[in-house]
């Protein structure tokens, strides 16, 4: 990606985080990162295409800072499990409870555009599958269906604390996920 390009993605990406899709224009962008209008276009025909950009860029992001480094941590399947569940409570806590931004934008955009919906879906479908994966070497019963229950109990305490503005109650769901975990997973990888 061309160092124009990623600025571009970088700027929107800040932007849209902070206010969504809808509520950001492409002259705002254009002005945050700095560049012609000629240069936008280059690189996005359309606010849409800037959009997915935007979309890989979190999903990017997450999977090298939060997915990866847990989920294929050289321990446990539960310990795993654990230790993603707690990256994506410390990535809220150091961005001021904004929420998941895909959370947020599949909130948005999910139902609006039929590209945005595939795509998030698609990030959402792989993470579930790297979950199930985790699950399934733990002896979970359904690891799949499993894996979707963690993310849609995580997304739900990443958007209360957005509400709320604070870790109290992530906190407090997270650990009730956590014990979740321990009834699912067999004792054998308990112990």
């Amino acid at each position: 990606m061309t160092e124009t390009r990623q600025q571009i993605v970088a700027r929107a990406a800040e932007i849209i985080s902070r206010q969504g899709y809808h509520h950001t224009s492409v002259d705002e962008i254009i002005r945050a990162a700095e560049v012609c209008k000629g240069n936008f276009y280059y690189y996005f025909p359309s606010k849409t295409a800037l959009g997915l950009a935007v979309i890989d860029a979190w999903a990017e992001e997450l999977v090298e800072h939060v997915v990866r480094p847990s989920l294929s941590a050289p321990v446990e399947p539960l310990e795993r499990l654990e230790m993603f569940i707690d990256s994506a409570v410390d990535a809220q806590r150091r961005n001021g409870y904004l929420g998941c931004p895909l959370g947020r934008m599949a909130l948005e955009m999910g139902d609006l555009d039929e590209a945005f919906r595939e795509r998030l879906e698609a990030v959402f479908d792989s993470w579930c599958a790297s979950l199930a994966e985790v699950m399934d070497e733990g002896g979970a019963d359904r690891p799949m269906d499993q894996a979707r229950f963690v993310m849609a109990i995580l997304e739900g305490a990443l958007l209360l604390a957005k509400v709320q503005s604070d870790g109290d109650g992530l906190d407090c769901i997270t650990e009730q996920l956590k014990a979740v975990l321990h009834q699912q997973l067999p004792e054998a990888v308990l112990q």
